[in-house]
């Protein structure tokens, strides 16, 4: 599986079904999260050219987790 798609699992780990895989560009990214309400974004991720480090939260919930070669963990 590559770095890419286990960002992906990590993200549905928290925020539940994605219908779409995040880009590995080093860019904010903002999606919508079950939770939200219509036309609402909370979920943001950032991942890096490679797909092995990036990081992902809610601006809804707080928290932000950290992935690091492709194994996500909680941060600060």
């Amino acid at each position: 599986m590559d770095h890419v798609t286990q960002f992906r699992h990590a993200l549905q780990n928290a925020f539940g079904p994605l219908d779409w895989l995040p880009e590995p560009d080093g860019a904010i990214h903002r999606f919508h999260t079950a939770d939200d309400q219509p036309g609402i974004h909370s979920g943001w991720y950032l991942l890096f050219a490679g797909g092995t480090e990036g990081c992902f939260g809610s601006l809804r919930t707080g928290g932000t987790f950290i992935a690091d070669s492709g194994q996500p963990h909680s941060g600060s």
